[in-house]
């Protein structure tokens, strides 16, 4: 970026005629060089004669009373002509003007100065300081070109920050002084940390060094139950699982979206973190308190949509996000019990109707009555064929009253049956487990045998030993004779083929 100046000598000749004779003489008036900067240009001043500047410094301090210092000048020289700083004194580069491109912001970094104090981030955080401190400045460069000392500051671009209509900008404070409040989710203006203020929707050159802007849609959101990883489940009172379907429509409020970030995060983290576990602990509670076949009939499934919503909203409103609506589109139910519960729902739907039918007959055998003894006919002759019509449908409707029965009978006996199964299948399932139990009891008692007998040194001495072990303590005394019954057993045990004998001190305890 640095390029040395074009040190063309500018010489400006003034000719002076002194004759009109041949062989006439000019004079030549010659200036030394100076500084010509060109458009788009500016030039850093080194001063070659002055004060020696301090040691390490690699800006020369400001010019004062007492003169220049020596080294780099902090201020550069703009498009112009520049006769007062002669080379013989002067030195000079020239650089192009620093340009910030549209889109992005300019963030300048000075390389000069004292180091930043502890706890500090920006150099010119402390405006009360009198001390220029190296680091990064507070300020920002919207586009455009700017005669920057490119020796004295580096300049750092980052893209601006867009926000969209329908979004709105969270503003982190990365520096200032801690929030008086540690507990406060939200600081107060000129704390470091998260903003109770927004930036509205637009374009806004932000320092991300100084401030950090995180965009947050508070338009309405449409959340499918129904969707891959958002699916809603919840067991009933008698242990069947139902998934809900439907979709949540809900929004950020301008002045909660601030408090919601701190809390959750974003639309996503706040999805993720507060309305889906809100739904799915919602929907077990109220759940569990009835069984699977209520959830099938319209009447349930409408007051479960009525109290869901309402205990929901209660929920999610309490934590900032708006609850605009709730529609439970389906309650799927497991197909083993979804089959016999509406067939037994189809029943009882034909049997109003043919309740209803039999009291429209009714109407209609009273009219018939009417009209018949209006015309003149015999009022016996109409009450009799009232009756005909009365009691075919009064057979009609015990026909399917009873069908509707036995369907209903079988359905119950199909659920019966299917508890017996289960019941069945249950204590199969808890006798198997018992048996497998006491195998592996008798195979670890085996092994623990085998490796007694092992250790004993053989079938044979183990069980001359544990024979021992299981009659010696009944015995008091034994008598020394060899011969007889008792005797007898123990030749079997000795490896001699004699049984050992004990000698009882006292003859009169046998």
């Amino acid at each position: 970026m640095l390029a040395r100046l074009r040190s063309i000598p500018i010489w400006f000749m003034v000719v002076a005629p002194v004759g009109l004779v041949a062989g006439g003489a000019a004079s030549l008036l010659v200036f030394e060089p100076f500084p010509i900067v060109p458009a788009g240009h500016v030039a850093i001043l080194v001063c070659k004669e002055g004060r020696t500047s301090p040691p390490g410094a690699i800006i020369a301090p400001v010019p004062d009373a007492e003169g220049p210092y020596q080294g780099v000048q902090l201020d550069v020289l703009g498009p112009g002509w520049y006769p007062r700083y002669h080379a013989y004194h002067w030195d000079w580069l020239e650089v192009r003007l620093a340009t910030v491109p549209a889109g992005h912001v300019g963030v300048l970094v000075r390389r000069y100065g004292a180091d930043l104090a502890a706890g500090q981030i920006l150099a010119d955080e402390d405006t009360s300081d009198p001390v220029a401190r190296k680091g990064v400045l507070a300020e920002t460069l919207e586009p455009g070109s700017y005669p920057i000392n490119p020796l004295a500051y580096d300049m750092v671009l980052v893209p601006r920050i867009e926000i969209e209509s329908g979004q709105v900008g969270i503003v982190t404070r990365q520096t200032g002084p801690l929030p008086t409040d540690p507990d406060a989710l939200l600081s107060e203006p000129g704390e470091r940390g998260v903003q109770k203020t927004t930036l509205p929707p637009g374009s806004h050159y932000v320092n991300p060094f100084f401030q950090r802007v995180t965009p947050i849609s508070h338009q309405s959101q449409r959340t499918d139950l129904a969707a891959q990883g958002r699916r809603v489940k919840f067991p009933t009172r008698d242990g069947f699982e139902i998934q809900l379907n439907g979709t949540v429509e809900w929004s950020l409020g301008d002045e909660s979206v601030p408090l919601v970030f701190c809390k959750f995060g974003d639309i996503e983290d706040t999805e993720r973190k507060l309305l889906l576990p809100a739904t799915r602990a919602i929907s077990r509670i109220h759940g569990t308190r009835k069984p699977a076949r209520e959830f099938i009939t319209g009447t349930t499934r409408g007051s479960f949509q009525g109290e869901f919503q309402a205990d929901l909203r209660r929920v999610v409103e309490a934590e900032g996000p708006k609850i605009h609506a709730v529609l439970i589109s389906e309650l799927i139910p497991p197909r083993e019990i979804a089959d016999p519960i509406q067939e037994r729902e189809k029943s009882l739907r034909v049997r109003d109707q043919f309740e209803a039918e039999i009291i429209a007959e009714a109407h209609r055998a009273e009219l018939v009555a009417q009209k018949e003894a209006a015309v003149g006919r015999p009022p016996k002759h109409a009450i009799a064929r009232t009756k005909n019509v009365t009691l075919l449908e009064e057979a009609r409707a015990d026909r399917e009253k009873r069908l509707i029965e036995a369907r209903s009978k079988l359905v119950q006996t199909r659920f019966d049956l299917d508890a017996a199964r289960r019941q069945s299948d249950a204590k199969i399932s808890e006798g198997t487990a018992t048996a497998e139990a006491k195998r592996r009891t008798r195979l670890a008692d085996v092994g623990a045998l085998a490796l007694r007998i092992e250790a004993s040194g053989g079938g044979e001495v183990f069980a001359r030993t544990a024979l021992y072990e299981r009659i010696a303590p009944r015995f008091q005394s034994i008598l020394a004779n060899t011969d007889g019954p008792l005797a007898a057993i123990f030749e079997q045990f000795s490896a001699e083929g004699t049984v050992p004998r004990r000698v009882v001190a006292k003859e009169d305890e046998r």
